[in-house]
């Protein structure tokens, strides 16, 4: 997860950056590591806007709200 979203990152792949740090974050987060899942969250969020243009719509919200409840920790 986290890997894969830094490397779709530096491959300019903002969707699928998107979807997999997203992902991480949220297992990061499930598990405790509370600091390495906002990093990935900050990282997810950069690339937010490229997601929500090119991900299907079900798919970007299923990550969103993995996100907000990263946020609401």
């Amino acid at each position: 997860g986290e890997r894969v979203g830094e490397h779709y990152l530096k491959a300019g792949s903002e969707p699928r950056a998107f979807r997999a740090l997203a992902e991480a974050a949220s297992g990061m987060s499930e598990r405790g590591l509370l600091s390495e899942a906002t990093r990935l969250l900050d990282l997810a969020l950069a690339v937010e806007a490229g997601a929500k243009r090119e991900l299907p719509a079900e798919d970007f919200a299923r990550c969103r709200r993995g996100l907000l409840d990263v946020r609401c920790g």
